[in-house]
């Protein structure tokens, strides 16, 4: 697919219903929404382990990564009609581009397809820990509860007393950098929004439409466009004050703090044991035995040898 203007969301894309039908009956339809900015034969092993041709994908290439990567990337996708190829924006690490990037992505796989149950976020060096049939099981059982880690910033003042969020400090993208100020914007007091989180999550698609639709995301985003890194906190304040609240389960993504450390061979047995369903961060170059494990046990191809220069 081309990255076009996504056409209008009907309604009947976005009816919230629960339901009444066997666990079993209900189709477990993924769309994908895939951030990537460099090392391409990376992206790979991510992308032809999980691509389906009954899944949507939606792949947005950071603009820093240059024309040249973009179209390999094109090249290397080809021509599927359930990928969607996002214009290419300049994200800035820390800044409000990258949620308006991924609300961007929402639209488009909303407006796409009206018969997908869960959105799901990765970036191009994650790769799934469960084979796929176990992924879709986990979904099905969980459905319509979201992957979404949400902790009060309470919580977060005992555990971790410098997080940059506590303090609310005024930061904005400028002339391709962040400015991050000292300046503390105080509180709202109209809404708590004091929650922070993963920024990776999977969500399900009635959580996706009144994301989009209720007047009360568009507060929130005015509220924390303007700080330092807003895609920890935003998508989590919006849950914590919608009816979705109470339909929420973790996150589940195997992440190695501090870091996040690039994944090798030595953490394999931890893989393994955990209940998470992607894992985060992996590097061919740092160690392939990983991946190669992981696709041998999970039953994924593993990509051929790279065909592009690494990046």
């Amino acid at each position: 697919m081309k990255h076009e203007k996504p056409s209008r969301i009907e309604r009947h894309q976005c009816r919230i219903t629960i339901p009444t039908a066997s666990l079993q009956d209900l189709r477990m339809k993924t769309a994908y929404f895939i951030i990537v900015h460099h090392k391409l034969n990376q992206f790979r092993w991510l992308f032809e382990a999980i691509y389906s041709g009954e899944d949507l994908f939606c792949i947005h290439a950071d603009r820093k990564s240059g024309p040249e990567f973009q179209e390999q990337l094109r090249r290397m996708i080809g021509p599927r009609p359930n990928v969607i190829f996002l214009p290419p924006r300049r994200v800035i690490w820390g800044g409000w581009r990258l949620v308006a990037v991924e609300l961007e992505a929402i639209r488009h796989l909303l407006a796409a397809d009206a018969d997908w149950k869960y959105y799901i976020n990765l970036s191009g060096q994650d790769y799934p820990i469960k084979p796929l049939p176990t992924i879709k099981e986990i979904l099905r059982a969980a459905w319509p509860r979201n992957f979404i880690r949400s902790w009060p910033f309470s919580a977060i003042r005992e555990l971790e007393p410098d997080d940059p969020h506590l303090p609310r400090q005024l930061a904005f993208e400028a002339f391709g950098r962040l400015v991050r100020t000292r300046y503390r914007l105080p509180f709202p007091r109209s809404l708590d929004i004091r929650f922070k989180g993963s920024n990776w999550h999977m969500l399900t698609r009635e959580f996706c439409c009144w994301l989009l639709e209720d007047p009360l995301s568009r507060r929130v985003a005015r509220m924390v466009r303007y700080t330092f890194i807003p895609d920890e906190i935003f998508f989590q304040a919006v849950i914590m004050n919608s009816p979705f609240r109470e339909m929420r389960t973790d996150f589940r993504r195997f992440v190695i703090w501090p870091g996040p450390k690039i994944l090798g061979l030595e953490d394999y047995p931890r893989l393994l044991e955990s209940d998470c369903l992607f894992g985060r961060k992996f590097d061919e170059n740092h160690d392939r035995r990983v991946l190669q494990h992981l696709a041998d046990d999970c039953g994924y191809r593993p990509p051929e040898p790279p065909i592009f220069a690494s990046r």
